[in-house]
């Protein structure tokens, strides 16, 4: 009698400095490959409106460099990630409402984005790196409060928390790294 599938886990299998496993990197990298095939379908949409007046245009480039900049996320590259993020909320500030939904999940994703690489990095740079991510963060939560989205306000209160802490302990003299700060 064949046995059962095992169930995979609700979040994907990563190792000790937090990459993902063999299975879920491939996933990952295979549907980053997509995501840049879908931003380089959207730019040849933005590139033939020389002005950029069509902001639906804009809005869908930004989504794709999002989806591009949460995958490197994933695959434990966070510059990349970060550089992807910054040209989305630049694109997204271009186009929208200074308290839109979407530029307030940009930022956030840029604090959470910052906050890995301060992780990272050594004491002086790390304490910069943490005060950017909260700067993002405080800009996110701002923009869910006025706008009222309670959901997204509960993840971004948490990044806050998890970004304070880390520069408490920094503070207090130490290098930390993500993998000893639980």
């Amino acid at each position: 009698m064949p046995q059962p599938e095992p169930a995979r886990a609700a979040y994907p299998a990563k190792d000790a400095a937090g990459r993902l496993l063999h299975p879920e990197r491939r996933r990952v990298e295979e549907a980053l490959g997509w995501h840049k095939k879908a931003y380089e379908i959207r730019k040849k949409f933005y590139d033939s409106d020389p002005d950029h007046q069509n902001k639906t245009y804009s809005a869908l480039l930004a989504t794709s460099l999002t989806t591009i900049g949460v995958n490197f996320y994933k695959l434990g590259d966070y510059q990349k990630a970060l550089d992807h993020h910054l040209e989305a909320l630049r694109l997204r500030e271009d186009a929208m409402q200074p308290y839109n939904e979407y530029i307030g999940i940009s930022s956030n994703y840029i604090g959470g984005t910052l906050y890995k690489i301060a992780t990272t990095q050594k004491k002086r740079e790390a304490i910069r790196t943490a005060e950017k991510a909260l700067e993002y963060l405080y800009r996110a939560k701002n923009i869910m409060e006025e706008i009222g989205n309670k959901e997204q306000l509960k993840y971004i209160n948490h990044s806050i928390e998890q970004d304070l802490l880390l520069l408490k302990k920094l503070k207090k003299g130490k290098n930390y790294n993500h993998h000893r700060l639980k």
